[in-house]
């Protein structure tokens, strides 16, 4: 299994800046130091066996043993042997081509590297070739070059610490030249691809070769170069290099998402890679791709340090206007291909416990960083760990929530959703707070998974306004029936739509708690109640005295996961 850091060694930003602190990277040293020392362990025992197997006449005298061990009469002479000598040579090379890709994928730079740059190492150091010029034999005094095996170079201190540490220190220069590559593959045709930069919108031809079915195929070369391009964008969204599905299989995912087989979603406009793309097919096989504003302006800043004269300097900022990225749509994060692996074997629960488990092969090969990912996705669904990180169970029916994770390979980002579930304690403070009668209409305008309705559990009678759909998928699984809306602009289209009691947890950055709290008690009947859960140091001194009726209930900090603010409860009451 390899473990993967997920320190400063490892960290790649969308800043373009590798940094490190000094006592993080002795940190990391340590752990190279563990793997050295693992694999001279392994070399001493397979030169211990090597020496036991192969002195006097022992490899006879087993090879003779294993004929002999055959049921009698049905004896395949010669079926097992063992050979006479081995390479101990060899078996060292192996050895160190083993743990160079080991510590290599420790620091995940190889996912950085162009594939020119990944097939010259691994030539180098899982091959043990190197390329050398060597005489013509054919032609007299030329030179050619030539590839040759010249072994796997030494894994120890002195040379695994000094080669990962110049790997590292050329990342800027690995990701310059993956994003050149992509450029120079997808070359200006049409007018709205730009010689001297990315565009938000590229025309491609002969991208799709043929239509059969419910797929569609695509021309190879095509295909690697789009793809090339949808894991750079994943880095510069997300910060880390992670496997996209192929583009085929994208593309027919949204070509058979329309039933209608005249139509089949030509020259419409669909979003793939959590938002990060946005695609249209026609039927003569060119596909036109947009970016996301968010993102675009970033390839072409780093594609300046190839052509430094060629991108002027408003094609490589953050874009001022920011209208067309709203347009666009918040962008999501993607699922990665591994962890998707455990999620699939998640197909149906236990009987006895109602448990779902991802255990077996794909769990037992899962590398440290993909368990490390699946159990955050788990805890974001609302899964409750069992006895162990694979195996969940959830107060909800999961196989359809699974499914739609499934198709749309996305999760939505905590900060731009704003969404932290509401823990147990203060999900029982608004219940009482909340005196919910069964007369009454409740709202909860930012809803999530329905975290802070736990305990009211009354779907018939509540509203939810939830932007995300996949916390939509689950409130449905919920029994609610939510709506799938922001919910300003819902209550700016609704104003006349009006509940007894509101209880909401709404997001908190940029001063969207007051925002929200404005535009919610707006819904709020005479004589109705809202319950709020509001950062610590709200007052609540801006709510018209003469309309409403302001009361600090409580307290909490460090109730909420992964966060140590502090927040306080509010009832407002109309009057």
């Amino acid at each position: 299994m390899v473990k993967t850091m997920t320190t400063a060694l490892v960290a790649s930003t969308t800043e373009l800046h590798f940094q490190q602190s000094d006592l993080v990277f002795r940190e990391e040293i340590n752990q190279i130091r563990d793997v050295i020392g693992q694999y001279h362990r392994d070399v001493t025992e397979r030169e211990l066996l090597h020496s036991i197997l192969f002195s006097g006449d022992r490899v006879s005298k087993i090879n003779q043993l294993l004929d002999e061990g055959a049921k009698p009469g049905e004896r395949n002479h010669g079926a097992y042997q063992i050979p006479h000598s081995i390479d101990l040579d060899y078996v060292r090379g192996n050895l160190r081509a083993k743990y160079w890709q080991r510590v290599v994928d420790m620091t995940n730079i190889l996912q950085l590297m162009p594939a020119r740059r990944r097939d010259e190492w691994r030539e180098q150091f899982i091959e043990g070739k190197v390329k050398v010029d060597k005489p013509d034999p054919y032609t007299a005094g030329r030179m050619r070059t030539v590839t040759e095996y010249v072994g796997v170079p030494e894994f120890s201190e002195d040379s695994v610490i000094p080669t990962l540490l110049g790997l590292l220190n050329d990342r800027n220069m690995y990701l310059n030249e993956r994003v050149y590559g992509v450029f120079c593959a997808l070359s200006p045709k049409h007018k709205t691809n730009k010689s001297y930069g990315f565009s938000e919108r590229l025309i491609l031809t002969n991208v799709i070769s043929d239509f059969w079915g419910n797929s569609v195929s695509t021309s190879t070369y095509s295909e690697d170069s789009i793809d090339d391009l949808r894991v750079v964008l994943q880095f510069f969204a997300h910060g880390r290099f992670g496997r996209v599905e192929r583009l085929a299989t994208v593309l027919s995912a949204v070509y058979r998402a329309n039933p209608d087989k005249a139509t089949r979603n030509f020259g419409k406009w669909e979003p793939i890679d959590g938002n990060l793309l946005r695609v249209k097919m026609f039927m003569n096989g060119n596909l036109h791709i947009e970016i996301h504003p968010d993102v675009a302006w970033k390839l072409n800043e780093v594609l300046a340090a190839s052509l430094p004269y060629a991108i002027p300097p408003e094609f490589r900022s953050m874009p001022k206007n920011k209208r067309a990225a709203k347009e666009f749509g918040e962008i999501l994060i993607p699922v990665d291909e591994d962890v998707v692996k455990l999620i699939v074997a998640m197909d149906k629960p236990e009987k006895s416990t109602g448990v779902y488990s991802s255990s077996g092969c794909y769990w037992i090969n899962s590398t440290d960083e993909t368990k490390k990912q699946y159990v955050g996705i788990m805890r974001k669904l609302g899964g409750v760990r069992d006895d162990s990180d694979s195996r969940w169970s959830f107060t909800y029916e999961f196989c359809e929530v699974r499914d739609f994770v499934l198709k749309n390979r996305c999760l939505p980002d905590q900060k731009t959703y704003q969404f932290y579930p509401t823990p147990e304690p203060l999900q029982r403070l608004v219940t009482d707070l909340i005196e919910l009668q069964d007369s009454d209409r409740l709202l909860e305008p930012s809803a999530g998974r329905g975290d802070l309705l736990t305990f009211i559990d009354a779907p018939k009678q509540t509203t939810c306004i939830e932007l995300a759909p996949l916390f939509c998928k689950i409130l449905e699984s919920k029994g609610y029936s939510p709506i799938n809306a922001d919910f300003l602009k819902w209550s700016d289209e609704n104003a006349s739509v009006m509940f007894n009691k509101i209880a909401m947890n709404p997001p908190y950055s940029e001063g969207r708690a007051k925002v929200h709290v404005e535009a919610a008690i707006r819904h709020l009947k005479v004589g109705g109640r809202c319950v709020a859960v509001m950062p610590g140091s709200e007052r609540m001194q801006w709510i018209d005295a003469n309309q409403f009726k302001v009361e600090e209930c409580a307290t909490y900090s460090n109730e909420f996961e992964d966060t140590g603010v502090m927040v306080k409860v509010f009832t407002i009451d109309r009057i």
